[in-house]
């Protein structure tokens, strides 16, 4: 839905919200595969980082140019040559699964407020 040239749907809070939320999804997508490697000889985990890459796009105005850089961990490896700590791993895919959860009702709320103004018109 727009106004001339003015998106109401699409304004930057909500444009960071959805560029944060896929690149979250990007991080659990890693997770998951490090979860199903655990036993995997010579896997080494893969993190998705994009946190300082995400604030200075925001600095810069746009944050849908951030793309996720996967890394190897460099975590020590076990005597299989596989560096996946499950506790680890299930840690971090819960705290990306409560962030994921807290960027879905903010989209929602915004989205939410939208629809209740655009029922005024």
């Amino acid at each position: 839905m727009s106004i001339g040239n003015v998106s109401i749907v699409s304004d930057s809070t909500s444009t960071t919200l959805q560029t944060a939320l896929h690149l979250l999804d990007a991080r659990f997508t890693a997770l998951q595969h490090n979860i199903s490697n655990t036993s995997t000889p010579n896997y080494l985990a893969q993190r998705v980082e994009f946190e300082d890459a995400l604030a200075n796009a925001i600095d810069a105005g746009d944050p849908t140019t951030v793309t996720p850089e996967i890394v190897t961990s460099a975590d020590p490896v076990d005597a299989f040559g596989n560096n996946v700590d499950l506790g680890k791993e299930m840690v971090q895919l819960t705290e990306t699964a409560l962030r994921q959860q807290m960027l879905v009702r903010a989209l929602n709320d915004r989205y939410g407020r939208v629809r209740i103004a655009s029922e005024d018109f």
